[in-house]
């Protein structure tokens, strides 16, 4: 796990120019859309909101103890259940805290009932960690799991939206 100290602004400049009052819903998913492009590739261009939440509960400005595990690096550590669904990681192990930004490629909705996770590997522990809070860091809603043979299971529907992302987040004690 790594972190980047990208200044990539690829996305924003693009957005800011489609900005239009028009149609706010289009608006919200196409930001939600970059927003979700910028937090599975670690580029911190992403909502202040989310920013300051992910600072409260990993110090995400600590990039030597806030670490991250791009979608491509992460099958050990999570297996979401649908197709087209990426999942990145943020993790503090001094913290005892992870979230996973799961973002969907595709355009219609779908739901990460049964998608699998590893606590241990997801929170950088040695032993298997006694998890306290699973729930969503935008709604701060608990998430439905179950723990089976040594993984824990999203067992509620915890739909995602087609373009969007969902942040599920980890904590020990």
């Amino acid at each position: 796990m790594t972190r980047t100290k990208s200044t990539c602004l690829i996305p924003y400049p693009w957005f800011r120019g489609y900005e239009s009052k028009k149609d706010p819903e289009l608006d919200r998913k196409i930001k939600r859309s970059v927003d979700g492009i910028c937090l599975v590739h670690d580029i911190p261009r992403f909502s202040e909101e989310i920013k300051r939440r992910l600072q409260f509960l990993l110090d995400y400005a600590d990039t030597a103890n806030c670490l991250f595990a791009g979608y491509w690096q992460t099958g050990q550590m999570v297996q979401p259940s649908g197709k087209g669904i990426c999942a990145s990681v943020y993790q503090n192990a001094k913290r005892k805290a992870a979230v996973v930004v799961f973002l969907n490629t595709l355009k219609q909705d779908q739901y990460l009932a049964n998608t699998t996770f590893d606590a241990t590997r997801l929170l950088g522990s040695r032993t298997i960690p006694e998890v306290k809070k699973i729930y969503d860091l935008e709604t701060g809603q608990p998430v439905e799991t179950v723990f089976e043979n040594g993984l824990f299971r999203i067992s509620s529907p915890y739909r995602i939206n087609g373009h969007e992302y969902r942040i599920l987040t980890i904590e020990a004690e």
